[in-house]
């Protein structure tokens, strides 16, 4: 398939960055959450890139399996990762995202209310 080589190109370097970023969240790097959320909406854009370059190949890709005599019910077995793996991994990214963005304001409320002591 046409689409599978750039797809695991994008899908590794994401992959690789996310590390990246959470070994940057962990040293309490100042750059780690902008780069967090930088990894997370590549990661975005990777699964809806690798989307639509699959969906433009896979009329190709059925004349192919027929043309060699393989059953397009082969196409079950190829779809089900597209199919239910890969909302499940977008979910997590937007989930990320959510919890990315609220963190921000948790910390800041927290701050904010954080109790002074007395002066004697």
């Amino acid at each position: 398939m046409e689409f599978a080589l750039p797809a695991g190109y994008g899908d590794m370097a994401v992959g690789l960055l996310a590390l990246v970023s959470v070994y940057a969240l962990v040293i309490h790097k100042l750059y780690a959450r902008a780069l967090a959320i930088g990894v997370n909406i590549l990661g975005v854009l990777d699964f809806v890139s690798a989307f639509a370059t699959g969906l433009a190949s896979i009329g190709p890709f059925v004349l192919q399996l027929e043309a060699t005599g393989i059953s397009p019910l082969y196409l079950n077995y190829v779809l089900i990762v597209p199919s239910f793996g890969v909302p499940v991994y977008a979910l997590l990214h937007v989930y990320s995202l959510f919890q990315l963005f609220s963190r921000r304001v948790i910390h800041e409320e927290v701050t904010q209310w954080t109790v002074q002591p007395l002066a004697s």
